[in-house]
């Protein structure tokens, strides 16, 4: 299990989720959601090192243009940095949303050097988007390093109307490049009466079988084994 979408609404568990992933962790931060995960959910805090963007982040939502440039090459030439570093175990970015929202507005820079009107992108000038993002996930698996993506949901449109359906924010094509989307939900087990974080497994391409499997207080060494216990049966 190389890379994890975790999706949900907020406070529901998803980047606690991702503190638990495999140490040592680059934490790529734009949102500050891990000052929030409370400390005894983070064991070995010592073990996982937070790149913040935030700041970088406001500042091109204000200045726009090329500071999306700018910031888009800052991540990628850190995200290769941890790549290559043989101490790191796991990424994390948190949110990718934030990624992907910050690629298409690095593209727009460009288009606009050639069209200075532009304010939005052309369908055709998605391409090189979608391809950075998924070379971005397919790479953690080259340089076998663990990914988790954290997504936020947004309301799905079709035919330019809402269909009710919350989806992931961000990158539409994250699930065909993962090996599995956790769906997070806040509920109430049953024996302590507690709200609990609990995840369901929606694309699960390392077991079919798992397709729709919950996972009360998700961590990622409970879903790896879940995983293996389900591709071994026959």
């Amino acid at each position: 299990m190389d890379a994890i979408s975790a999706i949900g609404e907020k406070k529901t568990g998803k980047t606690t989720f991702a503190c638990s992933a495999p140490k040592p962790i680059h934490f790529f931060d734009f949102e500050g959601g891990i000052r929030r995960v409370e400390p005894r959910f983070v064991p070995e805090p010592n073990k996982i090192t937070v790149k913040t963007y935030i700041g970088d982040y406001l500042e091109a939502k204000v200045k726009k243009g090329e500071s999306y440039l700018e910031l888009w090459n800052r991540i990628i030439s850190d995200y290769n940095a941890s790549l290559e570093d043989p101490n790191v175990a796991s990424i994390v970015f948190d949110t990718a949303a934030t990624v992907w929202e910050i690629r298409r507005n690095a593209e727009l820079v460009t288009v606009q050097k050639f069209d200075p009107d532009r304010k939005i992108l052309q369908p055709p000038e998605y391409t090189p988007c979608n391809t950075d993002m998924k070379v971005l996930i397919q790479q953690a698996a080259v340089h076998k390093k663990k990914l988790v993506l954290v997504h936020h949901t947004k309301e799905e449109w079709k035919a330019g109307k809402p269909t009710g359906v919350m989806v992931a924010d961000g990158f539409s094509y994250t699930g065909d490049h993962v090996d599995l989307e956790l769906r997070f939900k806040r509920g109430i087990d049953v024996q302590s009466k507690k709200t609990i974080p609990i995840a369901t497994i929606e694309t699960a391409g390392l077991s079919m079988a798992a397709f729709g499997v919950s996972i009360n207080e998700p961590t990622w060494d409970k879903v790896d084994q879940l995983i293996e216990n389900f591709r071994k049966i026959p």
